[in-house]
């Protein structure tokens, strides 16, 4: 008797991360023509930030699939986390301690304006199903 695993099927996250790609360069040239060089480059800085360690994730999260592959999956998203947090704040420390002058505004602004398309992103992209079940439970909440 054969054994079939169910597939199941890839996330559209590489879109989202694309999406944060083009996000950060049009955020960072309206940067750049509003405030300058200086912000232009810390608004890029500031989405490459947000867009890296979410890449890293999609990359390490998503590397399984299959339920047979139940448990290497969790792992693997646990492993994914850690490694994104730990990105993000090397990431931090490196920008702030190489790159002078910063334009903090530029850079803390765009990289919430980065996690927050991907955040808007993938709610947008919930299936249907996964949509009604969150506007159930905000009128069950209220």
């Amino acid at each position: 008797m054969a054994h079939s695993s169910a597939i199941m099927k890839q996330p559209p996250v590489y879109r989202l991360i694309l999406l944060q790609c083009f996000s950060t360069v049009a955020l960072a040239a309206a940067c750049y023509l509003w405030k300058g060089g200086t912000a232009g480059l810390s608004a890029l800085l500031g989405g490459m930030i947000a867009t890296l360690p979410n890449a890293w994730f999609a990359w390490r999260a998503f590397c399984y699939s299959g339920t047979r592959e139940a448990e290497r999956i969790l792992g693997a998203f646990y492993i994914a986390e850690v490694g994104k947090l730990a990105l993000l704040a090397m990431l931090f420390a490196l920008v702030f301690k190489l790159v002078e002058p910063l334009h903090a505004g530029a850079l803390f602004g765009v990289f919430i304006a980065t996690l927050l398309v991907g955040i808007g992103a993938s709610i947008w992209a919930l299936p249907a199903p996964q949509m009604k079940f969150l506007q159930d439970t905000k009128t069950r909440d209220s």
